[in-house]
């Protein structure tokens, strides 16, 4: 099985490869007048993949027009290509504050991009939400050219199949298909497989998979959110069969996120019974692989023990 995602992932990286390389036509270039002529230079260099030369350009215009969304999200666009993906995932940080603060993002493509890069640093959770932001804002979605919106799908869905949530990555990968992406038609076949592998294990041999209640990067917020999530899911039809306190446990994921998980150690198919039981108590619930995890608090409605660190003087 683990053979098999490999050269699933290795296809999809080709296909979502230039997500991230190039924007759309920006609804705004917020670059002053007379640096204008060496963004253009630099843009230009940098869609020729002449990198190493369009780099300097960049660093120069961004000492003298640092505040521009322009220059700092076409930097992290370069850098990007120079595959320096910590540092494009900074630039393109920056890009999308500077946009964000002035009420309207110049070029509604950073959404993708930022999301792309996201992935490329390890970071699935963060990338699928930078891509939900694109997808559930009407204005924004509406702005963005076919083929971006094509990307953002096939991107979505290679986050959400990287995390193992494999119905969703389906569904992504069908939209991505209807925006006219042929090479989504094999992204659908492979995907397909993978579900019905997994659906064929017996469902009563133990297995690395969970339903995710909660998952959230802030550690205050899932100390503000647990309470009333078990509370919700204890209180439910599918809570009346929980038993014990562990039932319900905290993980902390490889890539940072905090999970709130239902058991652990099912099989696929009966994660996926359990995830329909609670789907509407938790409506974002999904299954997941506990591969990349580690135990965090055992027992959700218990307190946060001390870490080491809190422990030494």
């Amino acid at each position: 099985m683990k053979s098999r995602l490999f050269v699933f992932f290795a296809a999809v990286i080709l296909i979502v490869r230039g997500a991230a390389f190039a924007a759309d036509p920006a609804v705004l270039i917020d670059v002053p007048a007379e640096a204008k002529a060496k963004y253009d230079e630099a843009e230009a260099l940098r869609a020729k993949d002449k990198l190493n030369v369009s780099y300097p350009i960049y660093a120069e215009l961004l000492q003298k027009y640092s505040s521009s969304f322009s220059v700092n999200y076409g930097y992290g666009l370069l850098l990007a290509q120079m595959k320096r993906f910590p540092e494009s995932g900074e630039a393109l940080k920056i890009a999308l504050n500077i946009g964000t603060a002035k009420e309207q993002i110049p070029d509604p493509s950073i959404w993708n991009s930022i999301g792309w890069v996201a992935i490329m640093n390890g970071n699935f959770d963060q990338a699928i939400e930078y891509f939900k932001t694109a997808k559930n804002d009407p204005k924004t979605y509406a702005s963005l050219r076919e083929e971006t919106k094509m990307k953002l799908h096939n991107n979505a869905g290679y986050a959400l199949m990287l995390m193992d949530r494999y119905e969703e990555a389906n569904e992504e990968f069908h939209k991505a298909e209807l925006l006219g992406s042929e090479k989504a038609k094999e992204n659908i076949e492979k995907i397909h497989s993978l579900i019905e592998t997994q659906k064929k294990q017996d469902p009563d041999i133990p297995g690395v998979f969970t339903v995710v209640v909660l998952s959230v990067k802030n550690k205050e917020l899932l100390d503000r959110s647990i309470q009333s999530i078990t509370g919700r899911i204890r209180s439910s039809a599918y809570g009346q069969e929980l038993k014990g306190t562990d039932a319900i446990d905290v993980y902390l994921a490889k890539n940072g996120m905090y999970l709130l998980a239902l058991g652990g150690n099912y099989s696929y198919a009966k994660a996926q019974r359990i995830l329909e039981k609670v789907k509407k108590t938790a409506p974002d619930a999904f299954v997941s692989s506990t591969t990349n995890w580690e135990p965090y608090r055992i027992g959700a409605n218990l307190p946060v023990p001390a870490t080491n660190a809190e422990k030494q003087e």
